[in-house]
């Protein structure tokens, strides 16, 4: 992707940001308005723009699917452009309140990088960093950082150090090489040339401050100039054939603004369609009239209030099994049992050092952040929701949710129980703060939805609720896998 596309692609994504944002803020604003307070208030935290985006664009790509089929089925009706009837505004005002409650609920939300998609066939986005300049080992074109590597790069980039230059590749038959460093004004004291003989011994040969080169040499020039970066090295050997004769030094950076290192962002798409999930209920009319009589319910809203729930555990189930099958970033394991001479609260305790070597190998895998999620089955949720020092339940006594749930906090980690899961196992993984560096992506189309009530025959309604979301795993690497060993 050149430079063109990738500053087509950032201006669109943040588009759809700000896009979505104004929506929950206008045309939606009154089924939002309670969402936001209900996060401030409960929850403790803000909704946040991108959540607020991704509710206003699904709720507007819901309208557009609901009036382009009024517009199949009433064709006096034409798509978006006139005013539909009073029944069709409820209907549609009504799957509003409900997108707006059940997508900013769902775990997905809070644990993946999330980006809405326009269309059921799309692209999610991730970020390169490309270097711009050649310096030291780094050429025009590297990645220094990608979702795939993390920050990959020579850390010297940045640096007045030069790493690896090279400045000749030998023939077998040369011991002699000349030439200009790309850096000039090195500093005294800092070179160091290092080649590989033909008997592939190393030879090395350093400055000694005052612009000669010494060590492995023979006779010859062995100079350096330090004002222009000129040298002259004859090695004590021939240089191994095809073999890359290398620099290291510093230089004055401060001398030479102009070679400053550069480098540019990339935006990379990748291919995604969404998939549906889709339930439909029953109820006669009878028993709905007994449920209002008895309890003050209605059977339509018990059935909803059904399918949602289990249409939400469906894709948080689905999307953290992906995570657990993917997750390649390093394996390991806790016994349940305490040794011998160890107290069960002591042992505990320990879990927290291999949680910190976990976090530590994901950022090493990912060059980025360290782990900061938790998905866990049921013996690694036991082991952490017991600690009463480390973890802060979320989830009030005798409230757990069936399903999926956010459980909590240890230490700095978000706990997720997951029931699905095998229950010797826990998956850690890391959710940075920009959505573009994105280890796994969930990708909404059409939130959750509802048909409009069906008479099946004098006595018995029918109603169908569903929605649409892609998926795409960018870096298995940022999740680490942890057993629990039960004997």
């Amino acid at each position: 992707m050149n430079n063109s596309s990738s500053a087509l692609c950032e201006q669109r994504m943040q588009q759809i940001i700000s896009e979505g944002k104004g929506l929950c803020e206008g045309r939606y604003a009154k089924h939002v308005e309670p969402i936001v307070e209900f996060f401030e208030k409960e929850k403790k935290r803000p909704l946040g723009d991108h959540l607020l985006a991704t509710t206003g664009f699904l709720m507007k790509n819901f309208e557009e699917h609901v009036r382009e089929r009024l517009s199949r089925t009433r064709p006096e009706m034409k798509m978006i452009s006139e005013t539909t009837t009073s029944d069709d505004i409820a209907f549609i005002d009504y799957a509003f309140d409900l997108i707006a409650a059940v997508v900013p609920n769902l775990i997905a939300e809070q644990i993946f990088s999330v980006q809405p998609m326009e269309r059921r066939r799309g692209q999610v986005f991730y970020l390169d960093v490309i270097a711009d300049t050649a310096k030291g080992k780094v050429k025009v074109g590297d990645k220094l950082a990608t979702p795939q590597s993390g920050f990959n790069a020579d850390y010297s980039y940045p640096l007045q150090t030069i790493l690896d230059e090279t400045i000749g590749a030998g023939t077998g038959s040369t011991p002699t090489f000349t030439g200009n460093l790309v850096f000039p004004s090195p500093i005294p004291s800092t070179l160091v040339i290092t080649a590989m003989d033909v008997s592939d011994n190393l030879m090395t040969v350093t400055d000694d401050g005052s612009g000669n080169l010494v060590g492995d040499i023979a006779a010859g020039t062995n100079t350096i100039v330090y004002t222009s970066g000129a040298f002259n090295v004859t090695f004590n050997a021939n240089v191994k054939n095809l073999t890359d004769v290398l620099i290291t030094y510093e230089y004055r950076m401060d001398l030479h603004p102009a070679q400053t290192p550069q480098i540019k962002f990339q935006i990379t798409d990748s291919p995604v369609t969404a998939q549906f999930a889709q339930l439909g209920s029953t109820w006669i009319l009878h028993a709905a009239f007994d449920l209002k009589k008895a309890h003050n319910l209605s059977a339509q809203d018990v059935l909803l209030e059904s399918q949602a729930g289990l249409l939400r555990r469906a894709i948080d189930a689905q999307l953290m099994e992906i995570v657990r099958r993917q997750a390649a970033g390093g394996l390991f394991t806790f016994d349940f049992q305490a040794p011998t001479g160890v107290s069960k609260a002591e042992h505990y305790e320990s879990l927290s050092y291999i949680l910190a070597e976990m976090s530590a190998t994901i950022g090493d895998n990912t060059r980025m952040t360290g782990g900061n999620i938790l998905l866990c089955g049921r013996l690694p949720w036991v082991i952490l929701s017991g600690n009463d020092k480390k973890f802060k339940s979320a989830v009030p006594a005798g409230k757990r949710p069936a399903g999926s749930f956010i459980a909590g906090t240890y230490e700095d980690y978000l706990v997720v129980y997951n029931p699905d899961f095998p229950i010797d196992e826990m998956v850690m993984g890391a959710k940075g703060d920009n959505f573009l560096e994105s280890n796994f992506v969930y990708a909404p189309y059409l939130p959750f939805f509802t048909s409009e009530v069906d008479w099946l025959n004098f006595f018995e309604n029918q109603q169908g609720m569903g929605t649409a979301y892609g998926h795409k795993m960018i870096r298995p690497a940022g999740y680490t896998k942890m057993t629990i060993n039960q004997n």
